[in-house]
């Protein structure tokens, strides 16, 4: 399982150091280093990509369903904050 390893500066983390990958970063709310349970959420680019799809009817449900088309949502375990989120679109 490959795993990324972040090193926070003064508390904050870039968006663009999060992945589809759990990292290793230290908790915003909780302050403990933990690994990040990633999840997947729909956000705009799932939206998106199903309003593009409407032009063919069966498969504007398809973004829903694929992991690749969600948003990413890194959580931490121990207290369940959310320590960032690695966006499909913006």
């Amino acid at each position: 399982m490959n795993v990324h390893t972040i090193i926070p500066v003064d508390g904050a983390m870039s968006a663009a150091n999060f992945s589809d990958l759990p990292v290793r970063a230290q908790c915003p709310q909780c302050r403990k280093v933990v690994m990040s349970q990633v999840l997947d959420t729909v956000g705009l680019g799932t939206w998106l990509l199903a309003l593009v799809l409407l032009l063919i009817p069966p498969l504007c449900f398809v973004p829903f369903f694929i992991k690749a088309c969600k948003d990413k949502e890194h959580r931490c375990p121990n207290c369940g904050a959310i320590m960032g989120v690695k966006k499909l679109v913006g």
